[in-house]
């Protein structure tokens, strides 16, 4: 199975892909999603009466929508070995 993304954004993590390209990706692709995951984190710790498990798996999902992209682009990836 092929992934266009996937592929897209290992491109865009690679050495020679300069930083205001990375920076242009991050906003456009990373800033819907972190705004997305700040209003998720919103909702999960400002509506009372919540359990522990929905503040804690709310809460993680929202960690993982607001890092993925930064993490994706921004990573130091190696070359790969012969």
């Amino acid at each position: 199975m092929y992934f266009g993304g996937t592929d897209m954004v290992g491109k865009l993590a690679n050495a020679p892909t300069s930083g205001r390209i990375k920076t242009f990706a991050m906003i456009l692709l990373g800033g819907p999603t972190i705004v997305l995951g700040l209003l998720l984190l919103g909702m999960v710790w400002t509506e009372p009466g919540k359990s522990v498990f929905a503040l804690v798996y709310g809460t993680i999902i929202a960690a993982v929508l607001i890092g993925i992209w930064p993490c994706l682009l921004f990573r130091k990836r190696e070359k790969p070995s012969d």
